[in-house]
């Protein structure tokens, strides 16, 4: 009976130590799994992170390199811009400068040179319209119908003036009223001219 419990005791102490090492290598190669599983996610965060940097950093070298361009262009453009509003100032001041001259005397001999000095203005502006903001645009449109309106009313006056004394007394009235006109236009492109010049040094200064 003694050999049999002894036996026993023998096969229990067997178990129970052969439990123990399965529970631990159990719990080892739960561990090792755990570990495997967490480094195998980490890898692939760090994947996605390292992409995910990669596309930002290429899309933020597309964005700048197009902020670039847009900064070149604006200056060129500003700077063409700057270039050609002076420039046309001066047209605009030396065609004022004749409409003026004629506004104090009639002189048949200036006309031509106010007509041709009308026409290169005019050529100026449509030649450089993609340059010139639509309302300074529409502006000066509005400045050259004055002036052309201007000339045609000086041309008539000199024709009037050109006639007898007879002629003339007997058109007084339409003189009048071509003197009116005048005065009226020249009005208008005076006040134009101000407020184009206005407008200009806006636009320049930024």
């Amino acid at each position: 009976m003694a050999e049999i419990f002894k036996i026993a005791g023998a096969m229990l102490a067997s178990l129970l130590v052969g439990g123990s090492i399965v529970a631990v290598l159990v719990r080892v190669l739960s561990n090792w799994i755990s570990k495997r599983t967490l480094d195998y996610y980490n890898n692939q965060h760090a994947k996605e992170l390292e992409q995910l940097k990669a596309n930002y950093t290429e899309a933020l070298a597309k964005t700048k390199h197009e902020l670039d361009k847009a900064e070149r262009r604006h200056f060129i453009y500003s700077q063409s811009q700057f270039e050609l509003y002076n420039s046309l100032w001066k047209q605009l001041i030396y065609t004022k400068r004749l409409a003026d001259a004629l506004w104090k005397k009639a002189d048949p001999k200036k006309l031509p040179s106010f007509a041709d000095q009308i026409g290169q203005t005019k050529f100026v502006i449509e030649e450089n319209m993609l340059l010139i903001e639509e309302e300074h645009y529409n502006k000066l449109i509005t400045l050259m119908e004055e002036f052309e309106s201007f000339k045609v009313g000086k041309q008539k006056l000199v024709e009037l003036k050109q006639s007898t004394p007879e002629e003339i007394l007997a058109n007084i009235e339409d003189v009048s009223e071509m003197i009116r006109k005048n005065g009226g236009s020249k009005d208008r492109y005076d006040a134009l001219v101000s407020q184009i010049g206005d407008s200009f040094r806006k636009q320049i200064h930024g």
